[in-house]
């Protein structure tokens, strides 16, 4: 989440000449404003503006028509309309939420998951269907979400992807490093070998050599929260190996750190 003020950049003294279509944000997921007691969160099911105004008000734009070319560069009207002539009406779905900021990130990311990321049901003809199929056996912890678990495409492993949920500081107990156990969770995935990649999984994380800026901490990349002068230093992964188990392959303990996605191959 990025924070948002009015008639405000973090970077360079704005003179704001738009109040607002220079206060207008795109809203991917969600969008919230609060004070100290209350939060009022809006989860939408697509791209769209949203802008806060005036203190306590959050405005979202479901669809702009314009009927005249705004002299802004694009030479034409914004002008969308249907087979009929008429103009085009955008609908959707927004969840609200409001409850204090402490209990709020608990529940919007959460709830954001049950949207965005709910089972896609499809049907196919196949032959030859196990009579007995068994995946996961317990829970994941209810900050981690499971973003990949695929065959590769040459057969040859299993691409694995692991997502903490949470933001450092957003809630008291889900915000915390979470380690996950594989072999609690995934008691049939029988693996030997374990390769930690990259996000795009083309290429192993320790073959990976990161642009190194110059800065006056040497040896250590940063970078700065927008609205304090906390500075974070990235620590390196780390990954637990266990003894190997009786059926040959080696039980997994991966943790992740607040918003961290890991990526492990599984052969």
């Amino acid at each position: 989440m990025l924070e948002r003020k009015l008639n405000y950049r973090p970077t360079w003294n704005l003179n704001q000449s738009e109040p607002v279509a220079g206060n207008y944000y795109p809203i991917n997921t969600r969008a919230y404003i609060k004070d100290d007691q209350s939060q009022l969160t809006v989860l939408t099911d697509r791209s769209q503006g949203g802008a806060s105004l005036s203190d306590g008000s959050l405005e979202i734009m479901l669809h702009r028509r314009v009927l005249g070319e705004d002299h802004k560069g694009v030479g034409e009207a914004l002008n969308e309309t249907s087979s009929n002539g008429e103009g085009i009406i955008a609908s959707g779905k927004h969840y609200l939420i409001f409850d204090t900021p402490q209990r709020s990130p608990r529940l919007h990311r959460i709830l954001a998951e049950e949207i965005f990321l709910s089972p896609i049901i499809s049907f196919a003809n196949i032959n030859n269907i196990p009579k007995h199929i068994r995946l996961m056996t317990s829970e994941l912890p209810e900050n981690v979400h499971l973003l990949t678990l695929a065959r590769t495409e040459d057969d040859s492993g299993t691409l694995l992807r692991l997502e903490h949920q949470f933001e450092a500081g957003e809630d008291k107990l889900l915000s915390q490093p979470v380690t996950v156990s594989l072999h609690k969770i995934l008691p049939d995935l029988h693996f030997t070998t374990v390769h930690e990649l990259t996000l795009g999984a083309n290429a192993e994380i320790d073959d990976v050599t990161r642009l190194v800026w110059k800065a006056k901490e040497a040896g250590r990349r940063h970078k700065r929260d927008l609205f304090s002068e906390v500075v974070h230093f990235e620590k390196p992964n780390s990954v637990e190996y266990d003894v190997i188990d009786d059926d040959g392959g080696i039980r997994l303990d991966i943790m992740l750190k607040p918003m961290q996605i890991r990526t492990f191959l599984l052969k």
